[in-house]
């Protein structure tokens, strides 16, 4: 008498790998089908590709000194602020 038990047991698991792959196979095609479909003219990029290339110039800012708060009011600033954490802190 032969045991049929694995011949089943395998078979079932071709089953659910088959199943599994067609699953994946067919989200993929899904994917593809709603995807935004390549054009023809304008590119990502937004330049004409009939149009001679023209290098992007870019201005330069103007630069400006930045210069540091003096002490004095580096600590005028920071008395403000120790006076309103202690203020927030009293009820």
């Amino acid at each position: 008498m032969m045991n049929y038990k694995t011949t089943i047991h395998c078979g079932l698991a071709m089953l659910l790998i088959c199943c599994a792959g067609l699953l994946v196979a067919s989200d993929r095609v899904a994917a593809q089908e709603t995807s935004k479909p390549k054009t023809r003219g304008v590119e990502k990029s937004g330049r004409d590709p009939f149009r001679k290339f023209e290098p992007v110039t870019k201005t330069k800012a103007a630069t400006s000194m930045l210069t540091p708060p003096l002490i004095q009011e580096r600590i005028e600033r920071y008395r403000a602020l120790k006076m309103a954490a202690a203020n927030a802190h009293v009820k």
